[in-house]
């Protein structure tokens, strides 16, 4: 698993994907072997194509919902923190940061998450909607920030929070 999962760490950070479905299921094969996250990860391809690939979980794009379905350890470490999440420190404080509505959805023994799709969006994104960039924007990895669609700014992805 070593030099499979090291390689599929770069890839995620040199957003280098696979691309086709054989190919993102062997990756996925080659790091957790075969049995039920691998056939979780086949389903889910069929019915919504290549996830989006993050470093220990990919993301299943649907219409309003998108699905994170850990591809490593550290995958199902981070779906179980994130999922335990409604928000982080009190409303209208400096340490308050706005999180998108999720909910745990354990397939078997898998911990998924299913989460409100976001618009991705970038500091000029931000300034242009809001006028300031909030400060809890720093405070989340890489800024990964967007909009509801009812134009809230929240973080999509706080596993590492």
């Amino acid at each position: 698993m070593g030099e499979t999962y090291r390689d599929f760490l770069l890839d995620a950070y040199y957003q280098n994907h696979p691309t086709s479905i054989p190919e993102f299921l062997k990756v996925v094969e080659d790091i957790m072997g075969k049995g039920s996250l691998l056939e979780l990860h086949r389903f889910c391809c069929q019915k919504y194509g290549l996830p989006k690939i993050g470093t220990s979980r990919v993301t299943y794009l649907s219409k309003f919902v998108v699905f994170k379905v850990p591809v490593t350890l550290d995958g199902f470490r981070n779906n179980d923190w994130e999922a335990s999440l409604c928000g982080i420190g009190e409303e209208g404080t400096d340490y308050h940061i706005p999180l998108a509505r999720s909910r745990h959805l354990p397939h078997q023994d898998i911990p998924v998450v299913v989460m409100e799709r976001i618009t991705e969006a970038s500091t000029s994104d931000i300034l242009e909607k809001l006028g300031k960039i909030p400060n809890f924007v720093s405070a989340v990895d890489s800024a990964q920030v967007g909009f509801t669609r009812k134009g809230k700014l929240v973080a999509f992805d706080y596993a590492d929070l």
